[in-house]
Formats: structure tokens, sequence, C-alpha cells
């Protein structure tokens, strides 16, 4: 019985040892297979999310720099794509407003020379007026003196000097628009 029991026994340690030796090497080809798959879809993740990622934080990073290119990322991962159409989304709108911007910064630089040109042109011709009002009072006292018999060679020396300078106003306002001329020329240019 003793000799039978240990034989049944060795039977069955050798049958365990054989289903051991398989179970180990079905393991070992399932920790190999698992691997490989392993490997397989990090890949896959590689190629599918992470490239794309890295091509929209170059991306972001030129905008960072200053350049303002739409950005193009080849990547069939919906979230992504959602990702890199905001951004372009994003820089359109960035353009859009610089422009309003230069637009805007234009105007006020408009407004700023126009209201210097006004100063400028305002004042000669606030002069001329000037004169002219006195160029009246002259020729009635010119025209009283001339009833009396008076002499009118001080009146006459004064109306000549107030045309003079009223010349010399005239001019300045000729030389300022013709300045304007020049610059609105350039700016064609």
């Amino acid at each position: 019985i003793v000799t039978l029991a240990e034989e049944i026994s060795g039977s069955e340690r050798r049958s365990l040892q054989v289903l051991l030796a398989r179970y180990r090497r079905g393991l070992v080809g399932a920790i190999v297979l698992l691997t490989v798959l392993a490997i397989a879809i990090g890949q896959i993740l590689v190629r599918e999310v992470v490239r794309p990622l890295r091509a929209l934080e170059q991306a972001l990073n030129n905008v960072a720099e200053g350049r303002y290119e739409p950005v193009a990322i080849g990547s069939r991962d919906r979230e992504i794509v959602s990702l890199t159409n905001a951004l372009n989304r994003m820089l359109r709108e960035r353009e859009l407003h610089e422009r309003h911007l230069i637009q805007s910064e234009k105007l006020a630089s408009l407004g700023t020379l126009l209201s210097g040109v006004a100063h400028e042109l305002n004042n000669p011709i606030g002069f001329v007026h000037a004169n002219l009002q006195l160029l009246d009072e002259f020729i009635e006292k010119l025209a009283r003196a001339q009833e009396r018999g008076e002499d009118t060679v001080r009146i006459r020396d004064a109306i000549t000097k107030l045309l003079k300078r009223s010349r010399e106003g005239t001019e300045r306002v000729k030389q300022i628009v013709q300045d304007l001329r020049t610059f609105s020329r350039m700016d064609q240019a």
C-alpha cells in the first residue's frame, strides 16, 4: 500500500509538474503578448496623441514668439482638432483686433494732426482777420482825413504795413497747406 501510495503520489507530482510547466509557458507567453500589446498601444498613442500635442505645443511657442501663422495639425482625435480650431479662431480674432487697434491709432494720430493743423491755420487767419478790421478803421480814418484836408501819409503807411503783414499771414497759410499736400502725397506713396 505504501509503495502504491508513493507511486500514485509520484505520478501526481509529475503530472502537477507538467501542468505547472505548461502554465509557466502560458504565463510567460501571456506576459510577452501583453508586453508587445502594451508597446503597440504606446506607439499608437504616440502617433495619435503625443505627436499632435507636441506640434500644438510648437505652434503655441511660435505664437508666444510673435509668429501668428494659422496652425495645421494632422490628427484624427476630435479633442486635438477642436483645440486646433479654437487656436486658429483665436489667432484670426487677434489679427482682427490688431487691425482695429491700428486703425484706431491712425484715427487718433489723424485727430492730433488735424488739431495741430487747425491751430497752425487759426493763428495766421486770426492775424489776417484782425488786420482787416484795423484796415477798415484806417480806411475810414483816411477818408475823414482827406475830407478835412489833413496829411494822410501816416495813415497810408499804417495801411501798407497792415497789408504787408496780412500778405505774410496768407503766405504762412499757403505754406501750411502746401506742407499738408506734400505730407499726404508721402502717405500715399
